[in-house]
């Protein structure tokens, strides 16, 4: 009942210019590689990327997606627009990921690797990006996902990276979302917050527009019923 009325309040702050579906778009650049040696296979790291994979497989750099969706709005879908190819004059053994640390002794042995995966032609990953979803953090919507600029051959061992990825995800007003701005908090240590989680902390003053006095509001809402 509480959510119920608050979807009319904020319903009526939306009818004041924000749109039910709008693009984010953010674009990431990449130029300094770094490739170091594990036993007799290759790492491949970027700044602020994690290695990761599935058991067995290629351990590529990923790069976190933390992007500031619109207030009460949640990521329908992503896509990704990968630019500036660089292809690698040296042929890598890319190392495949494990569940657990193998020490040096144990890395010959006890080595997961999925042959049929590195004996393969085909391009790797065929995705460059994860699955996107939705959190809410003090009433802020924030997408979430990561990507690859990394594209690996592994029969060949040829692997390319990207200069240039641009992420667009295309945002849905839900009611879900609206609700959760009943736990919206606009203090100074929220909005700092925020302020470091978001890679687009641009999108920040549409909250700050959300700002009212409850009592206010909750007379306007009685007024309706």
């Amino acid at each position: 009942m509480i959510c119920k009325k608050f979807l009319v309040v904020i319903i009526l702050i939306f009818s004041f210019g924000l749109s039910h579906s709008q693009m984010i778009e953010k674009i990431y650049f990449f130029n300094e590689i770094n490739v170091s040696k594990i036993s007799d296979y290759d790492l491949i790291k970027f700044n602020n990327t994690v290695l990761k994979g599935k058991i067995g497989e290629p351990s590529l750099p990923y790069y976190p997606i933390s992007l500031l969706l619109p207030p009460g709005h949640i990521a329908e879908s992503i896509e990704i627009i990968l630019e500036e190819k660089v292809d690698l004059p040296d042929n890598f053994v890319i190392y495949p990921k494990q569940s657990s640390k193998l020490s040096s002794e144990d890395l010959a042995d006890d080595l997961v690797k999925n042959d049929d995966i590195y004996n393969s032609t085909d391009v790797y990953p065929q995705n460059s990006i994860d699955e996107i979803t939705t959190e809410f953090i003090n009433g802020y919507s924030i997408a979430t996902s990561a990507f690859t600029p990394v594209k690996y051959y592994p029969s060949s061992g040829k692997l390319s990276y990207f200069k240039k990825i641009t992420i667009r995800i295309k945002t849905e007003e839900t009611s879900t979302a609206v609700c959760a701005l009943q736990n919206l908090d606009s203090s100074a240590n929220a909005i700092y917050k925020i302020e470091n989680i978001s890679q687009n902390p641009e999108i920040l003053p549409q909250y700050q527009k959300l700002k009212y006095d409850k009592d206010a509001y909750q007379m306007l809402i009685n007024n309706h019923n």
